[in-house]
């Protein structure tokens, strides 16, 4: 299923206050910060995975963690949902309506 275009390719023609579209640099940026966090993270759990007992590294992971969370929580609510999980509209299915990521 592709998600609803306009014209020019970019955004969505339906009206929303997503922020869809191509003036939405901050939504691009917030998705490069995710990003940068969901590296770190990734392997900070491998690091956990060898030494699991490091409270340093488990202070880490649970920093980051609650980065990404705050992180997420902005993309959403300027952007729209993330994933499709992050869905939770009873009325409509936004996850179609936000740009996809190299629509940013």
């Amino acid at each position: 299923m592709n998600r609803p275009m306009n014209p020019s390719g970019m955004g969505c023609n339906h009206g929303c206050n997503h922020g869809c579209g191509s003036s939405n640099s901050n939504g691009a940026s917030l998705l490069r910060k995710i990003q940068e966090i969901d590296f770190s993270l990734y392997e900070t759990v491998l690091y956990l995975d060898v030494y699991p007992d490091c409270r340093e590294a488990l202070a880490y992971y649970h920093t980051l963690h609650a980065q990404r969370r705050a992180l997420v929580t902005q993309y959403e609510r300027e952007v729209g949902p993330l994933t499709a999980f992050s869905n939770l509209s009873q009325a409509s299915w936004d996850w179609i309506r936000s740009p996809w990521p190299w629509q940013m």
